[in-house]
Protein backbone atom coordinates (compact mmCIF):
# COMPACT_ATOMS: atom_id res chain seq x y z
CA UNK A 1 0.00 0.00 0.00
CA UNK A 2 1.28 3.52 -0.80
CA UNK A 3 1.44 6.03 2.39
CA UNK A 4 1.68 9.60 1.41
CA UNK A 5 2.17 10.58 5.54
CA UNK A 6 6.05 11.40 6.24
CA UNK A 7 5.27 10.22 9.80
CA UNK A 8 3.39 7.22 9.01
CA UNK A 9 6.01 6.31 6.67
CA UNK A 10 8.33 5.54 9.31
CA UNK A 11 6.52 2.71 11.03
CA UNK A 12 4.60 1.61 7.98
CA UNK A 13 6.43 -1.63 7.51
CA UNK A 14 6.14 -2.51 11.02
CA UNK A 15 2.45 -2.11 10.60
CA UNK A 16 2.33 -4.62 7.77
CA UNK A 17 4.65 -6.75 9.83
CA UNK A 18 1.53 -7.15 12.60
CA UNK A 19 -1.87 -6.48 10.08
CA UNK A 20 -1.02 -8.85 7.12
CA UNK A 21 -1.44 -11.91 9.34
CA UNK A 22 -3.30 -10.53 11.79
CA UNK A 23 -5.29 -13.50 13.52
CA UNK A 24 -6.06 -11.31 16.68
CA UNK A 25 -4.72 -9.45 19.87
CA UNK A 26 -2.25 -11.29 21.88
CA UNK A 27 0.78 -10.25 23.93
CA UNK A 28 2.88 -10.27 20.83
CA UNK A 29 1.00 -7.79 18.80
CA UNK A 30 -0.07 -5.58 22.22
CA UNK A 31 3.82 -5.40 22.56
CA UNK A 32 4.62 -4.42 18.60
CA UNK A 33 1.77 -1.89 18.56
CA UNK A 34 2.50 -0.27 21.89
CA UNK A 35 6.56 0.13 20.97
CA UNK A 36 5.18 2.14 17.73
CA UNK A 37 3.26 4.08 20.27
CA UNK A 38 -0.32 2.75 20.30
CA UNK A 39 -2.37 2.72 23.08
CA UNK A 40 -4.69 -0.14 23.64
CA UNK A 41 -7.54 0.08 25.48
CA UNK A 42 -9.51 -3.26 25.34
CA UNK A 43 -12.91 -3.41 26.16
CA UNK A 44 -15.66 -5.97 25.64
CA UNK A 45 -14.12 -8.13 23.12
CA UNK A 46 -13.24 -5.30 21.06
CA UNK A 47 -9.92 -3.22 20.58
CA UNK A 48 -9.54 0.58 20.79
CA UNK A 49 -6.27 1.54 19.55
CA UNK A 50 -5.34 5.18 20.32
CA UNK A 51 -2.46 6.92 18.23
CA UNK A 52 -1.92 10.86 17.90
CA UNK A 53 0.70 11.40 14.95
CA UNK A 54 1.42 14.98 14.02
CA UNK A 55 -1.21 16.13 15.90
CA UNK A 56 -3.84 13.61 14.20
CA UNK A 57 -5.49 11.77 16.35
CA UNK A 58 -6.27 8.00 15.69
CA UNK A 59 -9.24 6.15 17.01
CA UNK A 60 -9.83 3.09 15.76
CA UNK A 61 -11.91 0.26 17.08
CA UNK A 62 -12.10 -3.45 15.75
CA UNK A 63 -12.56 -6.82 17.22
CA UNK A 64 -10.22 -8.87 19.38
CA UNK A 65 -10.88 -11.94 17.02
CA UNK A 66 -11.20 -11.50 13.68
CA UNK A 67 -14.08 -13.03 11.49
CA UNK A 68 -11.93 -13.58 8.44
CA UNK A 69 -8.18 -13.28 7.56
CA UNK A 70 -8.86 -9.55 5.82
CA UNK A 71 -9.79 -7.90 8.73
CA UNK A 72 -5.88 -6.88 9.15
CA UNK A 73 -5.70 -5.21 5.48
CA UNK A 74 -8.65 -3.15 6.50
CA UNK A 75 -6.94 -2.01 9.52
CA UNK A 76 -4.09 -1.41 7.56
CA UNK A 77 -6.32 1.32 4.98
CA UNK A 78 -8.26 2.57 7.75
CA UNK A 79 -4.58 3.68 9.05
CA UNK A 80 -3.72 4.81 5.86
CA UNK A 81 -6.79 6.64 4.68
CA UNK A 82 -6.86 8.74 8.28
CA UNK A 83 -3.66 10.03 8.08
CA UNK A 84 -3.70 10.34 4.27
CA UNK A 85 -6.43 12.96 4.97
CA UNK A 86 -9.35 10.92 4.51
CA UNK A 87 -12.16 10.58 7.18
CA UNK A 88 -12.81 7.69 9.37
CA UNK A 89 -17.02 7.49 8.80
CA UNK A 90 -17.50 4.85 11.40
CA UNK A 91 -15.19 5.51 14.42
Amino acid sequence: MKVNNPSLKLIWNDLEKIFLDYRGMNSKVTRSLQSLGFEIVNRNHHIKLLMDVDGKKLTLVFSSTPSDLMVGRQILRDIRRYYDGGELKWI
